[in-house]
């Protein structure tokens, strides 16, 4: 639930080794390599729309709601009750990390209001799926080196499939919307089939007057060259 005040807090710290630390490496090789696992003063997971807004790359997720992001070079998993963070040196670090995560958090309460939510799902598909739209000749078209490595950005949402020429125009579109309560809660999401074709059209026609204005000033030019010489 949504609280009246913000007094986002943490208690019952639990640190332990994720397995990289002193049972698997030298001492003087030792890096940070303790997990901290947390609860929650209440639940927040009405902030979760407002951190995927803020936090760059932020990965929201459904059945269960959680949210993964990167806070101070620290890979955050927030439940609505709970957290789990890594890595830390030891206890103390991540005591020190939890202070400063909290007053994000309670900034981010606070701010909430002038920022617009981000309800977008994240859902990784498979490089194997996206592999059979593109043509695979590691064109660079896309300006990625290969057809894989533009997949794997794609299917982690980090990309856009307009960056690759060679992929066929979507045989339809979909736009989710957000059903809200009074106090922004997302209760469920409405989902509307939109038809782009126009948009595309008019884009397309842009772009071809675009190179053909092109086109011409490069020939121009070449002509001017002719010219002087």
């Amino acid at each position: 639930m949504t609280p009246g005040h913000s007094n986002i807090g943490f208690h019952s710290l639990r640190v332990c080794s994720t397995g990289r630390g002193p049972a698997t490496q030298p001492a003087d090789k030792l890096k940070a390599c303790m997990m901290a696992d947390f609860d929650f003063s209440m639940d927040i997971e009405f902030l979760f729309p407002y951190i995927n807004a803020v936090v760059k790359k932020a990965q929201l997720y459904d059945n269960p709601s959680y949210i993964r992001f990167g806070f101070d070079h620290t890979l955050c998993v927030l439940y609505p009750d709970r957290g789990l963070a890594s890595p830390f040196d030891d206890t103390e670090d991540a005591r020190d990390f939890m202070v400063r995560l909290m007053a994000f958090l309670n900034d981010m309460y606070h701010r909430k209001a002038q920022i617009a939510p981000r309800y977008k799902i994240f859902r990784q598909t498979a490089i194997t799926q996206i592999l059979k739209l593109l043509p695979q000749t590691n064109c660079n078209d896309c300006g990625f080196n290969t057809c894989m490595a533009f997949a794997a950005m794609l299917g982690r949402q980090q990309t856009l499939p307009g960056r690759c020429p060679h992929i066929s125009r979507p045989v339809q579109e979909k736009a989710i919307f957000p059903v809200l309560d009074n106090n922004g809660k997302l209760l469920s999401t409405i989902t509307l089939d939109i038809d782009n074709t126009q948009n595309v059209s008019d884009l397309d026609s842009a772009k071809q007057y675009i190179e053909n204005l092109e086109k011409k000033n490069c020939a121009i030019i070449r002509h001017e060259k002719r010219s002087d010489g």
